[in-house]
């Protein structure tokens, strides 16, 4: 009995010891696999960060760009008013209006062609001194000049303050006439003939002097990746026009670091950095000193992309120390862990579960940032492409009469290309002989008559005429009242008016011949599944021979009653070939002496 019990217990003593190499053995394995997924999906993990933090980057620098349009586009519209060209004092209030829409630290100055201070707004304070001061000497001055183009540069301030300045060139479009009303005196101006002597002369500069720090407040630093990740602006010389750091704005970006912070190797960030100043966009990583109050040596991941102001190559740049990566990755190996421990036979369930929720916060991550970057192209590109590529050709005017949209349909319409249009008046696109009646209904459809299927003829680029059919629309401002614009949508029918023509030219030709010949022509329409047939045209002749009058043989219902009648007809004719003749056909009968 007592060796039995020892022979029982041998096989229980390896079956456990089995169980428990097995569970070893399994537990080995699934730590050996997991510590190879950790690392995997540690990779995967930075990577993706990486790469939504660049989308980030560009569309931070989109707006960054898109910013600086409308704030060019705001003096643009500065510089063609008549009073800013002519000098008149009743342009600083113009300066004052459009002070009112730009950010607070800002100030408008509107500089002669000799590059002397004439205006500037504000006017209080130390910057009433700067009117006659001349500035002819700065680089952006004579640049603008020499150019002709918009200018954005970074220079310091009469106070030594940085400002970044946007500069207009100023040119002569508008004379202004002094009239009397009253016991006073007005001006009223009016645009210059572009033919005239002295349209388009320089006559100054207009400079708008913004504040790094508000612009910065407003596009960059709401900009946050991850925890605690933020963005940072080099101009085009490196220098920093935004950053965390509020010493390191106006300095340059290869001395800021190394001067803050000398033990620490800066190879890294300067050559990402060059790479931004050449207009590359990408992502990397580099050492830093600091990072929101905490010092010592930090990793961060970096991502940049380029940022495009009125030929100026910018950069923007967003970085996010890895350690805030790591701890979302060392989370989640902790849960893994557990997982493990609480129940081995369910750590592979566990392992895909957590891989699934993996992929889907991955995938989730993507579309919230393909969503917002979707919106933002949406809201900047939708209308732009919709009319521009649309099938029909689009055009869209200003109130005044100028041509601001002229898609690519159009372009092959009028053989002539959306930039050589733009701005140009309407009458340009009209035949002469037709231009008066057209620049008529274009004034109805800006007064608010609306196009329906109207034809208007366009004169192509080689001297063609082509024929278009045209719908308009109006588009007013939030009041309902104001025009904006109006736009027009058409329908080239130059081949179908030709064709029409042709069966014009053609029927007429047909009647001619039939109306002088002696025999008789009539033409039948047949229905080959009643085997009807229907007259619809015949000459004199054919109704002499018929005996009938015109009437009775027009009729639906005569004319194969009368076919039987007709000599020309064979019964088996009339009976077997009737069923294969066309739908409609010509036939001719003779003189009886003939």
């Amino acid at each position: 009995m007592s060796l039995s019990n020892s022979e029982m217990k041998r096989p229980l003593v390896w079956l456990r010891a089995l169980i428990v190499v097995a569970t070893a053995a399994a537990v080995a394995v699934t730590i050996f696999f997991g510590r190879c997924n950790y690392h995997k999906t540690a990779r995967l993990t930075t990577e993706q960060f990486s790469r939504q933090q660049l989308r980030l980057a560009r569309s931070a620098a989109n707006g960054v760009n898109t910013y600086f349009s409308e704030l060019s586009a705001s003096l643009k519209s500065l510089a063609k008013l008549p009073d800013v060209q002519q000098m008149k004092p009743e342009c600083l209030r113009c300066l004052q209006h459009t002070y009112w829409g730009f950010p607070k630290r800002t100030s408008l100055r509107l500089l002669d062609a000799g590059g002397v201070c004439r205006f500037i707004y504000p006017v209080e304070g130390w910057r009433s001194e700067l009117v006659g001061r001349d500035y002819s000497k700065e680089a952006y001055f004579s640049e603008v000049m020499q150019t002709g183009r918009i200018g954005v540069y970074t220079v310091h301030n009469e106070q030594g303050r940085l400002r970044i300045r946007v500069a207009v060139p100023v040119r002569l479009t508008h004379e202004a006439t002094t009239i009397k009303a009253g016991d006073g005196t007005g001006l009223i101006a009016k645009p210059m003939d572009r033919n005239r002597p002295g349209w388009g002369r320089f006559c100054g500069v207009m400079i708008g002097s913004f504040d790094p720090e508000d612009i910065a407040r407003n596009l960059v630093t709401p900009i946050v990746s991850g925890r605690t990740g933020y963005a940072w602006l080099l101009n085009e010389k490196g220098v920093f026009l935004s950053h965390h750091e509020k010493e390191f704005v106006g300095m340059s970006a290869f001395e800021a670091r190394a001067k803050r912070d000398p033990g620490i190797s800066c190879e890294a960030v300067d050559e990402i950095q060059r790479k931004m100043l050449s207009g590359e966009e990408g992502t990397g990583r580099y050492i830093s000193g600091r990072h929101r109050g905490k010092t010592g040596q930090i990793e961060k991941l970096v991502a940049y992309a380029p940022v495009h102001v009125n030929g100026k190559k910018w950069s923007l740049a967003i970085s996010t120390p890895v350690g805030e990566v790591q701890k979302v990755i060392r989370m989640r190996q902790r849960s893994e862990f557990f997982t493990l421990a609480v129940v081995i036979a369910a750590l592979t369930m566990g392992g895909v579960f957590l891989f699934v929720v993996s992929c889907r916060w991955s995938r989730s991550l993507e579309r919230e940032v393909r969503n917002r970057t979707n919106e933002l192209k949406e809201t900047s590109d939708y209308l732009t492409r919709l009319i521009r590529f649309a099938n029909a050709p689009i055009i869209v005017w200003s109130p005044a009469g100028k041509i601001t949209i002229f898609n690519k349909a159009f372009e092959q319409m009028s053989g002539k290309g959306e930039a050589e249009m733009l701005g140009e008046p309407l009458k340009v696109l009209f035949p002469p002989e037709s231009r008066s009646e057209s620049l008529g209904k274009i004034e109805s459809a800006s007064g608010g008559q609306y196009w329906e299927n109207v034809e208007i003829p366009i004169l192509h680029k080689d001297g063609q005429i082509r024929v278009g059919l045209w719908n308009s629309a109006n588009i007013y401002a939030e009041d309902s009242r104001t025009l904006i614009a109006t736009i027009a949508q058409g329908q080239d029918i130059t081949e179908r008016k030709e064709v029409e023509e042709s069966l014009r030219q053609s029927e007429s030709r047909l009647r001619l011949i039939m109306e002088n010949t002696s025999d008789g022509i009539n033409i039948v329409e047949y229905d080959p599944r009643t085997y009807q047939r229907r007259l619809v045209m015949c000459n004199d002749r054919y109704v002499e021979m018929s005996g009938r009058s015109r009437e009775e043989l027009m009729a639906n219902d005569n004319l194969n009653r009368f076919a039987s009648e007709i000599e020309c007809y064979s019964r088996p004719f009339h009976e077997q070939s009737l069923k294969t003749l066309p739908s409609a056909g010509m036939s001719c009968w003779l003189r009886p002496d003939g």
